[in-house]
């Protein structure tokens, strides 16, 4: 089952020795297949993570697990399961519908390699003003080719657009995210 974990973090500085611990215990978990995607938010100090765990009971060992759980950084945390997020997908291992399987591959996903230049510096969490300033081009123009995305990808916000690259070539990178109180994980949805 994959699940969108949104987490809030304590702000101020986190020990180097628990931040250290929180990368190395999150890449054990990508290089093992549950880590699909993570991410720090913009806005604050947070982070989201895209996991694939075998039920609700390993979701939660996987995230009190987290050096962040144990040292208690981590002060809220929401969890949702993928399927009710990402209407049109299927069951079998999140691939498209077979009306979205069409779109043209022009390159991954059926992404121009512009388009896909942009979705990658979506995933590494930049805003629409530091990807125009990045390409020398207006926010405007980054806006249209965010839409293009989505509408080929078959999407409508950004959180999902991991887990609808993570089976392409090149998709997402496994990145270290952050950690979870394990008494505090909601989930909600089916």
């Amino acid at each position: 089952m994959r699940f969108l974990v949104e987490r809030e973090l304590r702000g101020g500085t986190v020990p180097p020795r628990v931040r250290s611990g929180h990368r190395a215990y999150w890449r054990r978990r990508s290089d093992e297949g549950v880590l699909l995607y993570a991410g720090s938010w913009t806005d604050g100090p947070g982070d989201t993570l895209l996991l694939n765990t075998h039920g609700p009971e390993a979701l939660r060992a996987v995230l009190a697990g987290d050096p962040y759980v144990r040292d208690g950084v981590v002060t809220r945390t929401r969890v949702r399961r993928l399927g009710d997020l990402l209407p049109g997908r299927t069951a079998d291992r999140g691939r498209p519908h077979a009306a979205h399987a069409d779109r043209g591959r022009s390159g991954p996903a059926g992404l121009s390699p512009h388009e896909w230049g942009v979705a990658r510096m979506m995933l590494d969490g930049l805003t629409n003003r530091q990807m125009a300033d990045r390409l020398g081009v207006s926010q405007r123009a980054v806006e249209q080719h965010i839409t293009r995305i989505y509408r080929k990808l078959a999407i409508s916000r950004r959180v999902q657009l991991a887990a609808a690259l993570q089976d392409e070539p090149g998709g997402p990178a496994r990145a270290a995210g952050s950690g979870a109180r394990a008494g505090n994980v909601t989930a909600t949805g089916p």
